[in-house]
């Protein structure tokens, strides 16, 4: 339940960094499928490019940094946690490619998270 009877600009923020993060996280896997997926399905690599659609994730991933740096309520081990992966999803965004394996991609796109967990989960000494 909410302690607060409304929200703030802080929770549609961190509602917007979120959406966008899950957003990107999809993207490597459309740039994947594009090569086998049905053409009438108008998916977003099919519509603007393979190129493109690297573009747009690259676009959306400074825009989250950006959004980061604005909300004050990080610290810093979330700020590194969460920069790390914005690092990792761009890394994804470059390597992955149509013809790339479907397991590996599985594999490395959806280590990501995990990765920024245990960045988060680290306790500074």
């Amino acid at each position: 339940m909410l302690k607060e009877d409304y929200f703030s600009w802080a929770h549609y923020l961190f509602f917007a960094e979120r959406f966008l993060l899950v957003f990107i996280a999809t993207l490597p896997f459309e740039i994947r499928d594009s090569s086998t997926d049905d053409s009438n399905l108008g998916t977003i690599p099919q519509v603007i490019g393979r190129k493109n659609t690297q573009f747009l994730g690259y676009a959306l991933l400074l825009f989250l940094g950006l959004l980061l740096v604005v909300n004050s309520k990080f610290t810093t081990l979330e700020a590194y946690a969460m920069g790390s992966m914005l690092l990792a999803y761009g890394i994804a965004l470059y390597v992955i490619r149509p013809s790339s394996s479907k397991n590996s991609t599985l594999f490395w796109v959806e280590a990501i998270p995990v990765l920024g967990f245990l960045l988060y989960c680290l306790k500074p000494f």
